[in-house]
């Protein structure tokens, strides 16, 4: 993410921070479990309220008491971690495991289980061929 402050990546780090923002006032109590919305950059973020999280893996900051902020012109509501899309992140391994296919987390398990993370993230051009049902996939 140290590269975002170069002013080269500046297309970037504005795509990362719109991925951040989503285009109306969304409250803690307007969020509704397994829901994807559309962020300000025009890719879609998967909301988890039990527990809440987003894009699977960021967990909204309910216990620090970081959310439903009040701003004059909305709310904000803590993360974790930082969200990174597509532009940023988007090998194979990254795609799998960000949360927003949650039925490959089998593959994502097995992938590190068979120390083959790092091969999937290297030079492609590669193809996947994933089971996908409910629940599992491999």
């Amino acid at each position: 993410m140290d590269k975002l402050l170069d002013p080269t990546w500046q297309p970037q780090l504005q795509d990362v921070l719109l991925y951040h923002v989503l285009p109306n006032e969304v409250r803690s109590t307007d969020l509704v479990d397994h829901t994807y919305v559309t962020t300000v950059n025009g890719e879609d973020i998967l909301i988890n309220t039990h527990p809440a999280r987003v894009n699977g893996n960021s967990r909204i900051l309910i216990d620090e008491h970081l959310y439903d902020i009040e701003a004059s012109n909305g709310v904000i509501h803590g993360l974790d971690t930082v969200l990174t899309p597509k532009s940023i992140s988007n090998d194979i391994v990254d795609i799998v495991a960000s949360g927003s296919h949650d039925k490959f987390s089998t593959l994502v398990a097995a992938l590190n289980v068979a120390g083959l993370v790092d091969a999937l993230r290297g030079d492609g051009p590669l193809t996947v061929f994933g089971k996908y049902y409910s629940g599992m996939s491999l």
